[in-house]
């Protein structure tokens, strides 16, 4: 029975430690993509695991205050006020920030979706390179 559950323990250590892998990556291309003339990107977010990811991410900083950020990651919050580049974590953020965010990345189903929304990118005139066009639609 111990190794059951150790193994079973092991199994999902692996497979979320995967998903962390992926989405680490998938925020660093995002990022790396939106902010191609910055040698460094700052970054406030409003989860804390989620700021131990994105800190690794090479040329990010993360900063504690939404006025020197140059895109704000959302998970939770839905009264943030500023007219800034908003990127969320869940689609209900999406629908809720639809006017400032210009995207979001979440996961439904168990795999990934990246979502960027064409006219906030104009808004913020920010380009997606060619790998990342399929991701773009004119509205949710």
């Amino acid at each position: 029975m111990k190794k059951l559950i150790l193994f079973l323990l092991c199994v999902n250590t692996i497979l979320m430690s995967s998903n962390s892998t992926i989405e680490q990556k998938i925020y660093a291309k995002t990022l790396h993509e939106l902010f191609k003339d910055k040698q460094q990107i700052e970054v406030w977010c409003d989860d804390k695991e989620k700021i131990d990811m994105i800190a690794k991410i090479p040329h990010i900083k993360i900063t504690d205050f939404i006025e020197t950020a140059n895109i704000l990651i959302i998970f939770h919050s839905f009264n943030i006020s500023q007219d800034k580049i908003i990127f969320v974590g869940t689609y209900n953020l999406l629908k809720h920030y639809k006017e400032n965010a210009i995207g979001g990345f979440f996961w439904q189903k168990g795999r990934p979706n990246i979502l960027f929304l064409k006219d906030n990118l104009k808004k913020y005139d920010l380009n997606v390179s060619q790998d990342l066009e399929q991701y773009v639609k004119q509205a949710l």
